[in-house]
């Protein structure tokens, strides 16, 4: 369906579609600038023939940029990544990789610890936590102990800073944030 929008975000509310509509906001956008499309991902509609042809994986967030040629961008770390790299002129949410390599480095480390640990690990516990057809207790205390473990690398890192990478808010912050 054409839309006069810029972009469209195929969400569920939950942590990773949180991390897209933060980024947008902060990079001046507003919901008069997108469209967002519910999924009730507890039908399996991610699952049908047209969502798999935006994401193959079949899972949100999607988020569509219509002045791009439609272009679908799956997996929440890689569009916060293309937020940054195409509408961040300001460098409001990442530092400019030519600019300072380093710095841009810092932020993509630490966007790899949400994406790879962070989110995963707590996105575990809360499955065997509330939504398991039965109780394990091995796998809640495991995804429990990592979880807090992960978020205690968290708090010694920001002990005596205010922000994850590149001295600055960035997308590290926005990913991780939406989780804990």
């Amino acid at each position: 369906a054409a839309t006069s929008k810029h972009f469209t975000l195929y969400c569920f509310p939950s942590a990773n579609p949180l991390k897209v509509l933060i980024a947008l906001e902060t990079l001046g956008f507003t919901s008069d600038d997108y469209n967002v499309v519910f999924m009730d991902i507890r039908t399996g509609i991610q699952k049908q023939p047209w969502f798999l042809a935006l994401n193959p994986n079949g899972k949100v967030p999607v988020l569509t940029d219509h002045r791009n040629g439609d272009f679908h961008v799956f997996e929440s770390g890689a569009i916060l990544q293309y937020l940054a790299a195409k509408y961040d002129p300001e460098h409001k949410i990442a530092p400019a990789r030519t600019v300072d390599l380093k710095a841009a480095s810092e932020v993509e480390q630490w966007l790899h610890f949400q994406m790879g640990g962070v989110g995963p690990m707590i996105g575990q516990y809360f499955h065997f936590n509330k939504f398991a057809p039965e109780r394990l207790e091995y796998a809640i205390k495991r995804y429990h102990d990592e979880s807090r473990r992960l978020a205690a690398v968290i708090d010694t890192h920001l002990k005596d800073k205010q922000w994850l990478a590149a001295g600055q808010f960035t997308i590290a912050d926005i990913a991780n944030f939406s989780w804990l």
